[in-house]
């Protein structure tokens, strides 16, 4: 298998580029809540941020695939891209008034599904 590309520089960048990641499942589930709620309070439409609040690493997340499947993941590193961002995380607090909050394990939950699939 081909190794995955990750873009950073170095290990040490890729260690420290964030972002935030949120199950599918979850996603699915907080476009049911909002909709329930605006039904109940006759509001025509609206943006909520949808995302964990908590940041992965792209070595985090090839560290759980590791874990998750008992295998080195072969990786190559690439330089940044144009525009990539060292840090995306999600402002949660719209959501949170709406009640919804993550019902997985964020990276447990992800790349498990990813190996099912």
């Amino acid at each position: 298998m081909a190794p995955i590309n990750a873009y950073g520089q170095t290990k040490l960048i890729l260690e420290n580029i964030n972002q935030d990641n949120i199950p599918v499942y979850d996603l699915a589930y907080a476009h049911v809540k909002p909709i329930q709620k605006m039904i109940k309070n006759s509001i025509l439409s609206t943006t909520i941020n949808l995302g964990s609040g908590i940041v992965s690493s792209i070595m985090d997340i090839i560290k759980k695939t590791e874990e998750g499947t008992g295998k080195c993941v072969k990786y190559k590193i690439n330089n940044r891209r144009i525009g990539d961002p060292l840090k995306l995380v999600s402002s949660i607090l719209k959501a949170r008034k709406i009640t919804w909050s993550l019902q997985y394990s964020i990276l447990d939950h992800i790349i498990s599904f990813a190996l099912k699939w």
